[in-house]
C-alpha cells in the first residue's frame, strides 16, 4: 500500500504538542513553534485564543531577535 496524503497529514498531526512547541521556542526556532501552535489552534478551537496569544508573543520575540542581529 502506498501512503496517501491524508495518512501523511494524520501522522504529522500526531507529533504536534504544546511541549514540542515550547522546546522549539526555547531553541529560538520560532517559525517551527508558531507552525505547531497554529496546528494546535485548528485542532482545539476552545484554546485558539490562548494559542493566538502565544503566536503573537513568539512573533514579537522573533522580531526582537532579528533586530538584535542586524
Amino acid at each position: 500500500l502506498e501512503p496517501t496524503m491524508e495518512s501523511d497529514e494524520a501522522l504529522e498531526e500526531e507529533f504536534v504538542s504544546e511541549e514540542l512547541a515550547e522546546i522549539y521556542a526555547k531553541q529560538h526556532l520560532f517559525d517551527l513553534a508558531i507552525e505547531i501552535y497554529q496546528k494546535l489552534s485548528l485542532q482545539d478551537s476552545q484554546k485558539s485564543i490562548y494559542f493566538a496569544e502565544l503566536i503573537e508573543r513568539l512573533k514579537a520575540e522573533q522580531l526582537k531577535k532579528d533586530n538584535e542581529n542586524n
